[in-house]
């Protein structure tokens, strides 16, 4: 198969370069693997027309996973299942501890498994057995050493709980995504379909959200998934640990006394499916049906919120109103109490005139008398010469 960064005429060099630096890493990465469960790359080869370069890589003539599950319509039979899950728990044992440059996938899940053989019957237990998987999309792969701190790629369904808070993937990511991948092979589901992507991301970043498993699957596959889905990343198995748990579910289940005890018959598989999904179907129902609560719930209370906000709003445009006219009489008033002021201080200086007339003036004489007696001086009674004057006149 050949893969490449699309040629597009508007497309800036920058975001040409990136695009390129892009492929080059994935084509980096894919040179020093070389693992039976992992996709082969045969060589970088570039576009003299289109500028770009390609990938090209070994044919997987079976398509991706998911692909074979959506065609099914049904999870693998438990013999297909375990073998499955062996093969890819292989491959990311070497991706983690065996290849030169230790690798965290980040986007583990079935469309990014591929079955290298073509497929004669998707219903033919015998012949999926018989087929080999690989494990491809490294677009988003890092070096164990440069996988901090990344932006979100894989999607929520599959990815774990502080990859989904903290955009921080490590090789226990990867464990947690393998869980969700089992569950898809077995049920045959789409890990939370119909699900809001936001509302899955914070279902799952809170550890509210976990995908059921049917009340009638076999002990060691719930087991199996359970581990991987451990809420401490230090408390999930790697995936050697993982492969020893597979290797002794076949040991005890499939090897004892050379019978196989995962094999059902065909009618009781399909009734036990059939069980399975409309199980799944009613578990992932009440869950909606409890999101839909808590959101009816949660609007109830941001309403509730609303109004009171509007309420407060409203008194305080009201405090605000009632201290204006407070002020306003305040203001009022205070100008009363001046002009009252005002008026007494006029009245207090006016002068105040006698009622009997002449009284003015009897009063500045009366003035002025008292000042010269009180300067000890007194006016000259007239000579004698005027006085006879006076007489004989």
């Amino acid at each position: 198969s050949i893969q490449t960064t699309p040629a597009c005429d508007d497309t800036s060099d920058a975001v040409k370069k990136t695009l390129i630096d892009s492929l080059l890493r994935e084509a980096r990465l894919f040179s020093n693997l070389k693992h039976r469960n992992i996709i082969q790359l045969f060589g970088v080869s570039p576009s003299l027309s289109t500028k770009n370069l390609y990938l090209v890589m070994e044919y997987a003539y079976g398509g991706a996973l998911n692909y074979l599950l959506r065609r099914r319509q049904l999870g693998l039979y438990p013999n297909v299942f375990i073998e499955y899950a062996k093969q890819i728990a292989d491959g990311m044992k070497y991706l983690h501890e065996e290849a030169c440059e230790h690798i965290i996938h980040r986007d583990l899940k079935c469309s990014n498994i591929l079955i290298f053989e073509h497929i004669n019957d998707v219903h033919n237990e015998n012949d999926l057995l018989q087929k080999t998987l690989k494990i491809t999309d490294f677009g988003l792969a890092r070096k164990q050493l440069q996988s901090s701190s990344v932006s979100t790629a894989g999607t929520f369904a599959w990815m774990s709980p502080e990859c989904i808070r903290n955009t921080e993937f490590s090789t226990k990511s990867d464990v947690w995504s393998f869980g969700v991948l089992l569950w898809e092979c077995l049920t045959g589901e789409v890990p939370y379909k119909g699900f809001d992507q936001m509302q899955v991301a914070f279902g799952i970043a809170t550890n509210k959200y976990s995908l059921p498993i049917p009340s009638t699957c076999p002990e060691e596959f719930s087991q199996l998934m359970t581990n991987c889905w451990k809420v401490s990343p230090h408390d999930r198995p790697t995936f050697s640990e993982l492969l020893e748990q597979i290797n002794a579910i076949i040991e005890i289940n499939y090897m004892t006394n050379g019978v196989n005890h995962m094999e059902p018959n065909e009618e009781s598989y399909q009734s036990l499916q059939k069980d399975w999904r409309e199980e799944i179907q009613d578990m992932f129902k009440e869950l909606k049906d409890k999101e839909q609560e808590i959101r009816d719930r949660e609007q109830a209370i941001h309403q509730r919120l609303v109004e009171q906000n509007n309420q407060r709003l409203q008194l305080e445009k009201w405090e605000h109103e009632l201290y204006q006219r407070e002020m306003h009489i305040v203001e009022l008033e205070l100008q009363l109490l001046i002009a009252k002021n005002n008026q007494q201080r006029t009245q207090h200086h006016t002068p105040k005139t006698s009622n009997k007339s002449g009284g003015f003036f009897r009063s500045i004489l009366n003035g002025n008398s008292s000042q010269s007696s009180g300067n000890n001086t007194s006016i000259s009674s007239p000579t004698s010469k005027f006085q006879s004057d006076y007489k004989t006149i």
